[in-house]
């Protein structure tokens, strides 16, 4: 079987203050990620890593990284995602999240050995 990593990056909007990025950091990291783990079959877990500063070459400002099974995993997921009513509902965000946009969204499986 081989296992595949769902990625995420997320750059914040130049209007988000750093009492929201706190806001933000917390509920992603101690909210959102454990439900997208639990909600999905074949999601493994979840992370959020931040781009270290310095490293301006376009790179989404966070990178969410969850670790999956297989991409058949994947493949539920982002099926789920595009039907109108997904069946999953997560627990609401905090104001900041509308100005948190996901940049892009990437499917990655093991390279052959």
């Amino acid at each position: 079987m081989t296992r595949a990593r769902y990625v995420v990056g997320i750059t914040p909007d130049a209007s988000v203050s750093p009492e929201m990025v706190t806001a933000f950091a917390d509920y992603y990291d101690h909210v959102h990620i454990p439900e997208v783990v639990a909600a999905n079959a074949g999601f493994l877990s979840g992370k959020r890593w931040e781009l270290i500063p310095g490293l301006q070459d376009g790179s989404p400002t966070w990178l969410t990284v969850y670790e999956l099974e297989d991409e058949s995993a994947a493949d539920h997921y982002l099926a789920r995602r595009q039907r109108a009513t997904s069946g999953v509902s997560y627990t609401p965000g905090p104001v900041s999240w509308e100005l948190m946009p996901v940049v892009w969204r990437a499917l990655f499986r093991e390279g052959p050995a």
